[in-house]
């Protein structure tokens, strides 16, 4: 079985973030006359922001084969076996996670580990995930 699962984005902090990457080149520029000075910072900054924005764009979620797949840009891949999924729930952390929305989910998996993710639709996810392996204890 083969399933992904669209990601919520919370436009609003995509932009913020972007704004905070490029929000310096304006400085730069005002700061120095050169433009040899300025022009390594600009790219860096531009790169930066880039690379923020294809993580954000490239997060997917899926289940392949009883494993449930989270990839992140070319920065994460977990790949975590349904059956050692112990609970899924609600959370309000802000920690970096492969989730560009608040409106998270805490999967706990394996004896300590978890991961934090935004599926745009978490109730669907979650009874897939349960398909799989009843176990789950869900909290949505």
């Amino acid at each position: 079985m083969y399933k992904s699962y669209k990601v919520k984005i919370d436009w609003w902090f995509v932009i913020l973030v972007e704004l905070i990457c490029i929000a310096p080149i304006p400085f730069i520029y005002s700061s120095n006359s050169d433009f040899s000075e300025v022009i390594l910072p600009s790219i860096i900054l531009l790169i930066s922001a880039i690379g923020v924005g294809y993580i954000f764009m490239g997060t997917k979620y899926y289940i392949d084969k009883n494993q449930f797949f989270i990839k992140a840009g070319f920065l994460m891949k977990i790949n975590i076996p349904v059956e050692k999924i112990r609970s899924i729930e609600k959370t309000n952390s802000k920690l970096s996670a492969p989730a560009p929305s608040f409106d998270r989910l805490l999967i706990k998996y394996n004896k300590y580990d978890e991961v934090i993710i935004s599926p745009n639709n978490q109730k669907e996810l979650a009874a897939d995930l349960l398909q799989i392996n009843a176990e789950i204890q869900v909290n949505l």
